[in-house]
């Protein structure tokens, strides 16, 4: 490693610490799509960021944004947690290894020093780097930033995948990168973090020359195609939870272009429960939420995640947590006071 680059890291490293060092209220409206319950959740200073090994990927999943192009180091000690991107995120093990897991747990690539791994937008996803010396690059690539007429003359496969077209590729793994391969991610790198006022047509060449060096290698790379319900389920049941008062299996048919009998085996499948069975789940906890969070009289809650009375949040509290909304109140904002009272 060069002197130069070294130190480029270095800046990087630093940078990033301080990003990922501000407070939630003000790093989570910056970096991800924030719902309404995510928002009060942050301004009662309740807001707990997920834990991959403490979630299902289904549900409630984080959307990180970013509308502009950088590269930046990965740090050792970013969160373990599953997400999606709305841009293409290539990676580059520049040393060492990590672990990308896609949907879930049970489904794991490892990067090893000299992959290079670009990810589709959209594609849930989680990332675990266990060696504090490894060191990852991460690229952030926004929609748009290559040209459909580049794109185009590109191989079959980086073609359909920058196109995402019907039948895309959810990620591209290639192994073994040579040297100039590298050289031109630590270009790439170098430019971003440069006060050149052509850096950004810089940044855009050096990744171009990439990837035509990638398309040259067709055929060597392994490519990854995610099942249609597996990409779409993650988004369809985060709908539910946010939509949960006034939601139906129709217009939830209509919103994702489905048939309902279709929809309804699908969440059957993966969720393991029909779909009235999960609504009644997801309106439940975000009683539970208010119960503890608020001062709302239950019928003011009932009203909220969309029952008709009071009765249904006494029955299902009881059901689903063994105590009365009244109990469970009493219980969990003592504990959210003593939480708030220790930070």
């Amino acid at each position: 490693m060069g002197a130069s680059f070294a130190h480029i890291l270095e800046t990087s490293r630093l940078q990033e610490t301080l990003r990922l060092n501000r407070d939630l209220p003000t790093l989570m409206p910056d970096e991800y799509q924030i719902t309404s319950d995510m928002e009060r959740s942050l301004s009662e200073g309740t807001y707990q960021f997920p834990d991959a090994r403490e979630i299902q990927t289904g549900r409630r999943v984080l959307t990180r944004t970013q509308d502009y192009f950088s590269a930046k180091v990965h740090l050792y000690h970013t969160p373990f947690y599953f997400h999606r991107h709305t841009f293409v995120e290539l990676l580059y093990m520049y040393s060492g290894n990590c672990l990308q897991f896609i949907e879930n747990l049970g489904t794991c690539v490892t990067l090893h020093k000299g992959d290079i791994f670009i990810l589709a937008p959209n594609v849930v996803h989680a990332l675990l780097q266990e060696e504090e010396n490894a060191v990852l690059i991460k690229v952030i690539i926004p929609t748009g930033t290559l040209l459909p007429g580049f794109t185009q003359r590109l191989g079959e496969q980086q073609s359909r995948f920058w196109a995402g077209t019907k039948d895309y590729y959810h990620y591209l793994h290639y192994t073994g990168c040579t040297g100039e391969e590298r050289l031109f991610v630590e270009t790439m790198m170098t430019e971003y973090y440069t006060e050149d006022p052509y850096k950004n047509i810089a940044q855009t060449s050096w990744l171009q020359l990439l990837l035509i060096a990638l398309s040259r290698r067709e055929g060597q790379e392994r490519r990854y195609k995610l099942g249609h319900s597996a990409v779409e389920m993650g988004r369809i049941t985060e709908y539910i939870y946010e939509h949960s008062e006034t939601v139906t299996l129709d217009g939830l048919a209509r919103e994702f272009s489905f048939s309902p009998s279709y929809l309804s085996r699908a969440i059957k499948e993966h969720c393991n429960m029909k779909f009235l069975d999960l609504l009644r789940e997801y309106r439940l906890e975000k009683a539970a939420t208010l119960l503890a969070g608020t001062e709302y009289p239950i019928e003011k809650i009932a009203e909220l995640v969309g029952y008709r009375s009071a009765a249904s949040v006494y029955q299902g509290m009881k059901e689903k947590f063994g105590i009365s909304p009244t109990e469970y109140r009493e219980n969990y904002s003592q504990i959210n006071r003593e939480h708030r009272a220790n930070e």
